[in-house]
């Protein structure tokens, strides 16, 4: 609920218009994770996992997805099914800057301060750029577990949110002007893009990535 992509932890609160804001995101999955371990001793005795979530729990399971199978136990089948958590790191169509990768570098710079992102390969390939491991196009690269994401390629929420083009309402691109839908084919050529380098990098991997601009499948 910190809005850190369910990780980060800083001890101390920052103060807010005179609120007091924590973010305890790492805290909160890993008592989620040992809690499910109490309960049905997944880490001693599961031998399939799957791993899944949605948009920012989809982000999330690519996030996670190295720590829960380190855990898992030994010849246990666990398998990563991010719902709808490929967010590109792609340029604003209005402002022509990385507006996205912004906002997970501020984010960074408070919940982060003090922890790493969970997947530590990735980390350390990215020493100087660590918002990198909160993007699927490049921590993908660092998940050794069967990947199957679920994706649309024309994100209704990434649009919006992250290219700055807000004509596809209800999920129709029949307003768009022309340099708005060249944009849009942009960044669903993009999302082929990375989904193929993860298809294409172990014959465990595959995706469903329909040309719906939809988010969120799997409900």
């Amino acid at each position: 609920c910190d809005g850190t992509g369910h990780q980060g932890y800083k001890k101390d609160p920052i103060s807010y218009k005179d609120t007091k804001l924590y973010f305890r995101g790492l805290n909160s999955t890993l008592a989620k994770l040992n809690s499910i371990d109490k309960n049905f001793k997944v880490f001693s005795v599961a031998t399939d996992i799957i791993i899944t979530g949605q948009s920012a729990g989809g982000l999330a399971t690519f996030v996670w997805s190295e720590h829960i199978a380190s855990r898992a136990p030994k010849g246990a089948y666990v398998w990563s099914v991010p719902d709808s958590g490929i967010f590109l790191d792609e340029l604003n169509f209005n402002t022509k800057t990385f507006t996205y990768r912004q906002l997970f570098q501020n984010f960074m710079s408070i919940s982060n301060e003090e922890v790493d992102p969970p997947n530590t390969e990735c980390v350390i390939s990215n020493p100087s750029a660590k918002w990198k491991c909160m993007f699927a196009q490049y921590n993908h690269n660092f998940i050794n577990i069967p990947l199957f994401p679920i994706q649309s390629l024309y994100d209704s929420w990434s649009l919006p949110n992250i290219l700055g083009i807000g004509c596809g309402n209800g999920g129709s691109l029949a307003n768009c002007n022309q340099s708005q839908l060249e944009y849009i084919n942009e960044y669903r050529l993009n999302t082929t893009f990375y989904l193929k380098e993860i298809t294409h990098s172990s014959d465990k991997n595959g995706c469903w990535a329909p040309a719906c601009s939809d988010h969120v499948y799997s409900v």
